[in-house]
């Protein structure tokens, strides 16, 4: 199936938050449905909303979309309370691996790992039809 084109319009109109990826982990973005681990933001993830997911490439194309997927699943957590399934399944990592990572990732953020909590979150990918559905519901 052709990838369908996001336009300033469609993004506008679905009020498309985004969610950026440096690293594709796992080659997890390929799937129909992926997870990832972020500091909790209460007014960024709210169940059933829309996001634009977009992955870093190399230097000639710096960023690209790679679809627009509804967060599923939200479940906090504190970082020393993380799971080996977690882990495997968002990064392929051993739980102390994957917090050093995450450590290492905001370490310049002044977070304290100890009282903000994380959160796992799992999107899945609308299709063509249901994103073109959704922007003629909203029109």
């Amino acid at each position: 199936m052709q990838s369908l084109v996001i336009n300033n319009e469609m993004r506008k109109t679905l009020q498309l938050k985004s969610i950026h990826f440096s690293y594709n982990w796992n080659n997890k973005l390929s799937c129909k449905s992926f997870s990832t681990v972020r500091l909790w933001n209460e007014k960024k993830y709210q169940l059933l909303d829309l996001f634009e997911v977009i992955v870093k490439q190399d230097a000639q194309h710096p960023k690209m979309s790679l679809g627009i997927a509804r967060l599923q699943v939200i479940n906090k957590f504190l970082l020393h309370k993380v799971t080996p399934g977690m882990t495997f399944i968002d990064t392929n990592l051993s739980v102390i691996d994957f917090q050093q990572l995450v450590k290492t990732m905001y370490k310049n953020k002044g977070i304290d790992f100890k009282a903000h909590p994380m959160c796992f979150l799992v999107f899945q990918y609308l299709q063509n039809d249901e994103i073109l559905t959704l922007v003629n519901n909203c029109k």
